[in-house]
């Protein structure tokens, strides 16, 4: 267990994705997750830490002063969601024009994705 950016205890394990058909976000922290994501975005997409839990932005106008007003939270403490975070990774690379290998493991599946669609602000 982490502290997330709120103080709180949280099993959120970063990178971060958010994932919308074809079209994949990757994030080195929860910090920079959060500070990339506006309130008006904060409802699209899905969201998936690297273990596979999913993940929800919620708007919260000024709670951290690098935040554009979002905090992300869990929707499950247990990470459930592997096999649509696996999916997610690889439509992404394939939409790229870089398919990868779909029997790898999920966590260098993780970090190819880390390193080909890490977000930029």
């Amino acid at each position: 267990m982490t502290l997330d950016s709120a103080w709180s205890v949280t099993t959120i394990r970063p990178p971060i994705f958010i994932w919308e058909p074809n079209e994949l976000l990757a994030f080195d922290s929860i910090h920079s997750a959060e500070g990339f994501v506006e309130p008006y975005d904060a409802d699209d997409g899905t969201v998936y830490d690297a273990e596979g839990r999913l993940l929800r932005f919620e708007t919260a106008e000024g709670s951290r002063p690098w935040s554009a007003g979002v905090v992300l939270r869990e929707q499950e403490a247990t990470p459930t969601h592997q096999p649509e975070l696996r999916q997610a990774i690889m439509r992404a690379a394939a939409a790229a024009g870089a398919p990868l290998d779909g029997s790898a493991p999920l966590a260098a599946l993780v970090e190819q994705a880390l390193s080909r669609f890490r977000a930029a602000r």
